[in-house]
């Protein structure tokens, strides 16, 4: 009786703690769009940087009780910014926050003023490599945060962010200075580009992803096999039997999403300035292989494993 008082005294306790913690808005500025491949050998940046729509996007920073510096993890939302992903940012905030590392949830949507449920037909991918650039750069001069400690992290679309930006030629381009995510944690990302040349901006990387995901893991599989053969510290974890959306509390359903898991790879080569999708197995070519189905859903196992283990990724490559 006494250790279960002793227990909930301890649970209730960090709950308090939890509760009396306050965010704070951290904003910056990004263009409205760039165009899809933009960034691959693409050197008319900066002219086109300052000829853009230019937007003011922001997010919300929570940080550990003290002065700091402390180590960020960035949180890169899905296409969806969807309430069945609220438990596991508290779940992961809370992990962070536990570990004496804050957590910036990014918001690529509100700004532009789309919609929590816009589709990639909004935005693209590229677009949102810029914002992340971006909002690292505006964490970076934040006095309570250490620069050289910014994690990254997210979700299927934030996923995807949080892979290319471990790409050391984009990342040099984008942000020349040598500022660089300095841990990345993609959880069910699309794994089919395939970069030639690639070098690692020497971060450490762990993917995440379900054995049922409809971007497929043996995809994940091949893409850490050819990253690790370049030089790249990549873990991959693979769930048994989970699907897309697995750290989400909504119940496996099919979903009436774009699904482009059969449309082959994608080849993307800087040196001559291209990105290109091979679809020389694909049936029906693009964009015909695209699915309006897939299965999405939680699966508690995956979700309370995952945020172990992100947590503990970031506890041992963020802090000094």
């Amino acid at each position: 009786m006494r250790k279960s008082i002793l227990t909930l005294t301890v649970m209730s306790i960090a709950l308090s703690a939890c509760q009396s913690m306050k965010s704070e808005t951290v904003s910056y500025t990004s263009p409205y769009a760039v165009p899809y491949g933009f960034g691959i050998g693409d050197e008319t940046l900066p002219s086109f940087m300052s000829s853009a729509i230019i937007v003011d996007l922001s997010g919300k920073l929570w940080l550990p009780e003290g002065e700091g510096p402390f180590p960020v993890v960035l949180w890169g939302h899905p296409t969806t910014i969807s309430e069945s992903l609220a438990k596991w940012r508290r779940d992961l905030r809370d992990g962070l926050i536990a570990e004496g590392i804050g957590v910036f949830f990014n918001n690529s949507y509100a700004g532009r003023g789309l919609p929590r449920k816009a589709t990639g037909r909004y935005l693209n991918s590229y677009s949102r490599y810029v914002d992340a650039v971006r909002a690292l750069e505006a964490l970076a001069k934040h006095p309570k945060i250490d620069p050289e400690r910014i994690g990254i992290s997210g979700a299927s679309f934030g996923a995807n962010v949080a892979m290319r930006l471990q790409w050391e030629a984009y990342m040099a381009q984008m942000q020349p200075d040598g500022l660089r995510y300095a841990a990345h944690v993609p959880i069910y990302p699309p794994c089919n580009a395939i970069i030639k040349d690639y070098k690692s901006t020497g971060a450490p990387m762990l993917i995440l992803i379900g054995e049922k995901d409809w971007n497929y893991a043996s995809r994940c599989e091949d893409r850490a096999a050819e990253l690790r053969q370049a030089g790249g510290q990549i873990d991959l974890v693979i769930y048994p039997g989970a699907y897309h959306c697995f750290i989400s509390t909504m119940t496996p359903r099919m979903v009436n999403a774009p699904v482009y898991g059969d449309c082959g790879t994608e080849t993307i080569d800087k040196a001559k300035g291209f990105s290109m999708r091979n679809l020389d197995t694909v049936k029906g070519g693009y964009p015909g292989c695209i699915k309006p189905q897939g299965m999405c859903g939680s699966n508690r196992a995956a979700t309370a494993d995952a945020l172990k283990r992100t947590v503990a990724f970031f506890a041992e490559h963020l802090r000094k």
